[in-house]
């Protein structure tokens, strides 16, 4: 999915039904992937490929809507599944991993971790998103949303043109 360039156009169709087609496009059936999804999200009238890998169309339409994906083992087939998710309730709480010093190429035959590294980075305090629709042209479509914590960190974020308008994607973005 990676590596070829495509163009593409995709009409009436929601981000995750676009995703879905270009995964199967790309061989992955039912059991490869799996959509756990709190909200429900629109058909969109137009989304664009424009000279884009498969990998790279997909991380950008999915990060627009706020969605993000891992991979889980699936223990009956052996195989790795993608989950799509959109919310914190589909994150794994919990997952307890020894730590555990590689020897030479062999690891324990089992699930460790060998390393761990931390960072952070300072978050705005506020984010301010304005877009426009050309059929609707006098109506604003602005929003603007605090974080919610008492945090020394302050300020502003504002991005011009941003999709989809609103609230959703204004808190999507802190």
């Amino acid at each position: 999915m990676g590596y070829t360039r495509q163009c593409a156009v995709f009409q009436n169709q929601s981000v995750p039904e676009v995703v879905e087609q270009v995964l199967r496009r790309h061989g992955l059936e039912g059991p490869d992937f799996e959509f756990r999804l709190e909200r429900s999200y629109p058909a969109r009238e137009l989304i664009t490929q424009w000279r884009e890998t498969d990998l790279q169309f997909i991380q950008r339409i999915l990060s627009e809507v706020g969605i993000y994906w891992r991979t889980e083992m699936d223990d009956v087939r052996g195989l790795d599944t993608y989950i799509f998710a959109d919310s914190q309730l589909n994150y794994r709480f919990d997952v307890r991993l020894p730590y555990r010093e590689p020897s030479g190429l062999f690891d324990g035959a089992a699930e460790s971790v060998w390393d761990v590294r931390t960072w952070h980075r300072i978050v705005t305090g506020t984010v301010a998103t304005r877009d426009y629709n050309y059929r609707t042209a006098t109506t604003p479509m602005d929003a603007t949303v605090s974080v919610r914590s008492n945090a020394v960190t302050t300020g502003e974020h504002y991005r011009y043109k941003c999709a989809p308008p609103g609230g959703r994607s204004s808190r999507r973005r802190i």
